[in-house]
């Protein structure tokens, strides 16, 4: 939230957080209710759970299988 703010300040227009692992704690829940980050993405790679939510609007959740599924077929090729 800090760094999304000094962005603002700066004169970000937009401000996006990306994380491998969306493990967000009950504590994220102002993250999600403010204004200073437009999206937050993360994988599939975990649900999604903070409490009794569903996601919100601005998370944006990348599904993980199709990049599994390539690095299998290539380990498999000998790729």
């Amino acid at each position: 939230m800090r760094a999304a703010s000094a962005c603002r300040a700066a004169g970000a227009s937009r401000v996006i957080a990306a994380a491998t692992h969306g493990l967000f704690s009950p504590e994220a829940k102002p993250l999600f209710a403010s204004d200073l980050l437009d999206e937050i993405i993360v994988t599939d790679s975990v649900p999604f759970a903070v409490g009794d939510e569903t996601p919100p609007r601005r998370l944006t959740v990348i599904p993980t299988a199709p990049l599994v599924a390539t690095a299998i077929g290539q380990a498999h090729a000998g790729a």
